[in-house]
């Protein structure tokens, strides 16, 4: 009986070992943890196009040279110019 016990207990384990250590559910690697970006803080670089200061007098009409914006987490990004000032006096 002892010899019987034994003997099973060894094949038990040998079986267990090699399907993967017999800890319930399924062998299969567990999936990786998901890694969460680190949180963009600091706000992108804006360099401007043409004059810093510019002076128009009233009827003198205007052209935006535009921008330029770089990002440390996305890179460079796109800039978008709207707005309008009002021509009458």
């Amino acid at each position: 009986m002892r010899r019987t016990l034994f003997a099973s207990l060894i094949f038990t384990s040998l079986l267990l070992t090699a399907c993967g250590g017999g800890g319930g559910g399924s062998s299969s690697p567990a999936p990786a943890p998901v890694v969460e970006p680190a949180a963009d803080t600091v706000a992108p670089v804006i360099t401007l196009s043409g004059a810093q200061e510019i002076t128009l007098t009233a009827s003198e009409s205007y052209e935006e040279a535009g921008a330029t914006a770089t990002d440390d987490v996305d890179g460079s990004v796109e800039v978008k110019i709207a707005g309008s000032v009002g021509t009458a006096p």
